[in-house]
């Protein structure tokens, strides 16, 4: 047995729950936001999506461009929320996301356009 836990049991047990304590208010399980600011890419059914995004607090915002295999490029500004790390935003042309962070550069989720489409999403941070 190592010496800190003959000298000290109860000092580890103190330790690890300030420890896990320590991780449950750092961490953005508690409310706080993902820092989302970037240059965001994916490729979903061979159109690539390129977004940049720009956050005031749990606020997000931006404009993603997304190129179809033609070539063709449509443009779509966006606001939205994140909380923890669940994030939704919309454009104002009834086009939806809603998805999770799932570590600091990949967000995955599902975009749920006008006409009732749902798309999965994963996009990276570049």
């Amino acid at each position: 047995m190592p010496v800190f836990e003959k000298e000290y049991p109860m000092n580890r047990t103190v330790f690890v729950a300030a420890i896990l304590f320590l991780a449950c208010v750092a961490f953005p399980v508690t409310g706080l936001a993902w820092d989302l600011r970037g240059f965001w890419v994916a490729q979903q059914m061979g159109a690539r999506l390129d977004a940049t995004v720009d956050q005031n607090g749990n606020a997000i915002s931006g404009v993603a461009f997304v190129y179809s295999r033609g070539g063709k490029k449509d443009t779509y500004h966006f606001n939205g929320q994140i909380q923890g790390n669940k994030v939704v935003a919309g454009h104002n042309d009834g086009h939806t996301f809603s998805g999770q962070v799932l570590n600091e550069g990949h967000v995955k989720g599902v975009l749920k356009t006008k006409g009732g489409y749902r798309i999965p999403v994963e996009a990276t941070r570049q």
